[in-house]
């Protein structure tokens, strides 16, 4: 049972609740024509972050409901995005000069008002330098680390909107959460200790969970560790983060035994999670696997939903798929859609 958390909805929400986001999202495609009122629109809100001006100036995530935010954050730190922006404000502590012939510009602008300043340029320009002031060094690590406090900034943010769409669906939401597990079981014939490891937010009642994603409080955003190719990504993993949480429970302290029947639903084994699923199921697997899938719109999900796990188990297992179905490894079952 999921919360109502696209970011697609979340971005609606920031328009009426984020001031200027509205206006950054009106201009979107357009924003190389119009970097001065994007200037004054980031330093007015210094809730905005670094992030919102990517998500809603590089991606589809302003317009498209399934668009994952997890991946546009990967896309950006594999393909070298955010190394050129370093380069940018590098080159502008050396010359005193924003170069503005491309559209990494603003990027390296709003991470430099927020993080580093322009004090030792702005005396120079004004002709007052003195043996006091040096240049501002910009150290690659300070940058990236920088870089995750912009997308903790925006997580919080996220953080209050799943609270408020929680609060809207009140008892109903953790009624249908029930609901779903009692089905889950039942379709799987599993009975005795049942712990759940969620991917989502929210919490759960009356059963022993996990949310290894962050909470309500501390909703986590991050990538692979197996796809991360960037020296400097390791601070956006998922797994380097989790280990950062205050209260963070290992997986091996949750589920405590070493063979168990897992049971899937609701997730989608994006390369993203790929380290988490290889451990789930090397680590705490060892008897069966279901993969339990729901019709949407009077159409079968299955093969989609076959397509996706296997395509999943090819990345993290040698054995052939198919083996693992023909004995009795791997299991299929369609649940009721709540």
């Amino acid at each position: 049972m999921r919360v109502k958390i696209s970011l697609f909805r979340f971005f609606d929400w920031c328009i009426k609740s984020v001031t200027n986001f509205e206006y950054l999202k009106s201009i979107s495609s357009t924003y190389t024509q119009d970097y001065e009122n994007v200037m004054i629109a980031f330093i007015q809100n210094r809730d905005l972050t670094v992030w919102d001006l990517y998500f809603l100036f590089k991606t589809q995530l302003r317009d498209n409901p399934w668009c994952d935010v997890e991946s546009a954050i990967n896309e950006s730190i594999q393909s070298g995005f955010w190394e050129v922006v370093l380069n940018k404000v590098k080159k502008y502590h050396e010359n005193c000069e924003w170069i503005i012939e491309d559209d990494y510009f603003i990027f390296a602008w709003a991470i430099n008002e927020r993080y580093f300043g322009n004090e030792y340029c702005a005396s120079h320009k004004k002709g007052i330098l003195g043996n006091f002031l040096k240049k501002t060094q910009i150290i690659k690590d300070n940058f990236f680390d920088n870089l995750l406090l912009e997308l903790k900034k925006f997580e919080l943010r996220f953080s209050e909107y799943i609270k408020i769409q929680l609060k809207k669906q009140g008892s109903v939401y953790f009624y249908k959460q029930k609901k779903l597990i009692d089905m889950l079981l039942k379709a799987t014939k599993t009975t005795g200790n049942v712990k759940v490891i969620s991917f989502n937010y929210t919490p759960y009642e009356n059963v022993d969970f996990l949310n290894i994603h962050g909470d309500l409080s501390a909703p986590i955003f991050g990538i692979s560790d197996i796809i991360n190719k960037q020296d400097y990504g390791h601070r956006f993993t998922k797994s380097k983060r989790r280990r950062l949480i205050s209260n963070f429970t290992a997986l091996y302290k949750f589920i405590k035994f070493r063979e168990n029947n897992l049971i899937f639903y609701g997730t989608s084994f994006n390369q993203l999670d790929l380290d988490l699923y290889k451990q789930l199921i090397e680590k705490f697997g060892g008897k069966t696997m279901y993969f339990c899938y729901s019709d949407y719109d009077g159409k079968s999900q299955l093969e989609t939903y076959d397509n996706k796990v296997e395509n999943m188990f090819k990345t993290i297992k040698k054995e052939p798929f198919q083996h693992l179905v023909d004995n009795g490894d791997v299991v299929f079952e369609k649940i009721e859609n709540i």
